[in-house]
């Protein structure tokens, strides 16, 4: 099980904390979210959590506190069994808002200026800093550097954004790759066909397609050796299935090279496009291992996610989501959602890898399921009608009532025992079982 950092303390930073009672609901915040996410206990674990406070509460030094543990408590000889074969990152991803992205950015390195302690403040400097990435190919080295930083913060953008940088050049060599694997497969003479169409600036010899410079090599996210055996592994991949995107771009450059076609600059351009569709798929390639802990900013964002892809959020499926071993999701608005647009968020678990086994994945995934629908649910369905009966019966007291009556109402035994229950069951640890919510009240006593 992962605990809490003795690294830090949330309540010393001045800046934020003026209450001391503040700094200790957030270190409880952070225990119980560790207890619920990491319990070696799986009958005591829930893989997906929404911290949902109103803003100004502390969310996102809570959040960091407890990256920084689950990152602390992944060493070489205690990592916990179901964060096995992760990577030693964890990934934020927030809404693509700049002042945001640039806020959590900032906050990494805030979190460790005010909160380590001064005997841990380097050790924390060093393994707790932040990577911004915005494009898939930064993501993937970003990922796969040892020496990288291990807090990577990204934005929804990354799930639908298809442009890179220097993209031009990323296509050229891309394509230089491929003639190689391609080999007999796309002769030289078609290869120097396609190549008439190419844009201004390109070589007109497939040999000179990969002549890079300096300069060049430095514009890379992923130099050209891993690119190549990438490219390799794919289209191998690709040839065993009968389908794929690099099959597809070499069906389309054989019809361009064909000869005497015309107009093979205008006809370049599907070239170019497919171009970037195979260097997606070799990026993605590239993110190999899961990640120990997810945290989602403003995850109301996706109250429409899972059923429409609303928001990138069929991008995060494909590319993340099954690739989660623990998510935290944030949200200012719990009260602004509806039932059913929460359980739409909580249904992020279905795409989730929870084990670094199939079947602890399987047998996850069904007990997440059954939290959401047989606890969740009817927890959400029950408060929805008990705040309805609520404000109809508001509404229908005579205007003869007063203060001194309400109190006494609130003052009676019936209530103070109503109260006491949802302190109980407030401290309660872990998951609730459904047999819990269910209970008439006369069993709850």
């Amino acid at each position: 099980m992962i605990i809490r950092s003795e690294h830090f303390c949330l309540g010393q930073d001045r800046t934020r904390i003026k209450d001391p009672r503040d700094g200790q609901r957030q270190t409880r915040t952070v225990d119980e979210l560790l207890y619920r996410m990491y319990n070696d206990d799986p009958d005591e674990r829930c893989e997906i959590q929404i911290l949902a406070d109103e803003v100004g509460m502390g969310k996102t030094f809570v959040a960091l506190g407890a990256a920084y543990s689950v990152l602390a408590g992944m060493g070489p000889e205690r990592t916990p069994e179901s964060l096995r074969g992760c990577y030693r990152k964890v990934l934020i991803i927030t809404p693509k808002n700049s002042a945001l992205f640039e806020k959590w950015n900032r906050e990494v390195g805030e979190f460790v200026k005010r909160c380590a302690f001064p005997q841990h403040r380097d050790l924390a400097r060093r393994q707790f800093r932040s990577k911004r990435v915005e494009r898939l190919d930064d993501f993937a080295s970003a990922c796969n550097l040892s020496k990288s930083a291990r807090v990577i913060v990204t934005n929804f953008g990354l799930f639908y954004n298809t442009k890179f940088r220097n993209d031009d050049l990323k296509r050229r060599i891309v394509l230089g790759l491929l003639f190689r694997v391609w080999g007999n497969s796309f002769s030289k003479d078609a290869r120097l066909r396609l190549l008439r169409g190419a844009p201004a600036g390109w070589p007109r010899n497939p040999n000179e397609l990969l002549q890079l410079t300096e300069k060049d090599l430095k514009r890379l996210s992923i130099v050209p050796d891993e690119l190549r055996l990438a490219i390799a592994q794919l289209y191998a991949r690709e040839q065993r299935v009968g389908s794929g995107p690099i099959l597809d771009l070499l069906e389309t450059c054989k019809n361009i090279a064909t000869p005497y076609v015309r107009n093979r600059d205008v006809l370049f351009r599907k070239v170019d496009q497919e171009l970037i569709v195979v260097y997606r798929a070799i990026c993605m390639s590239f993110i190999r291992r899961d990640f120990p802990l997810v945290i989602v900013d403003e995850a109301h964002n996706w109250k429409n996610g899972p059923s429409d892809g609303a928001n990138g959020y069929r991008g995060f499926e494909k590319l993340i989501g099954r690739r989660t071993r623990t998510a935290l999701l944030l949200t200012a608005t719990p009260f602004q959602l509806r039932p059913d647009e929460i359980l739409e968020i909580l249904k992020i678990s279905d795409s989730m890898a929870y084990s670094p086994t199939k079947e602890g994945r399987i047998r996850r995934k069904e007990a997440l399921r059954t939290l959401r629908d047989q606890v969740v649910r009817p927890v959400l369905d029950n408060s929805s009608r008990a705040s309805q009966n609520f404000l109809c019966a508001w509404s229908k007291l005579p205007a003869a009532v007063t203060r001194n009556t309400l109190s006494s109402i609130w003052d009676s035994p019936e209530l103070i025992t109503a109260r006491q229950e949802l302190d109980q069951e407030a401290d309660f640890k872990g998951v609730v079982e459904p047999t819990r919510i269910n209970r008439s009240p006369k069993e709850r006593r």
